[in-house]
């Protein structure tokens, strides 16, 4: 598969001196529908272009390796451990989530 072209995942791969694309297919229609949202354009991009594994210090985790609802409960948990920890240190102004403003990832 080779990603349509994204200026952030360019970048990204440039800095890890990584020039390739995962084989690995996505279903986003039930990835979609099971976390009731969207993904965003780049998070796509990312998954499409690196492979499930470690690059680096960069961990990449594709939802068709862990399955749908077993990617959504890590997508979760990893939410609120985020949040956990942005609370203890303090004076980080955002919340991991779904909502307005905040920064997203899996949680539906």
């Amino acid at each position: 598969m080779t990603p349509d072209a994204s200026p952030t995942v360019d970048r990204l791969a440039g800095l890890f001196d990584w020039d390739g694309a995962t084989e690995t297919e996505i279903d986003w229609t039930a990835l979609t529908e099971a976390a009731g949202h969207p993904f965003p354009e780049d998070y796509r991009r990312f998954v499409e272009r690196f492979p499930h594994g470690s690059i680096g210090f960069l961990e990449v985790l594709h939802p068709s390796d862990w399955g749908v609802p077993e990617f959504l409960r890590y997508a979760r948990n990893w939410h609120h451990v985020m949040n956990k920890r942005a609370e203890c240190t303090g004076g980080f102004p955002y919340h991991f989530g779904t909502s307005p403003g905040d920064l997203r990832s899996g949680e539906p």
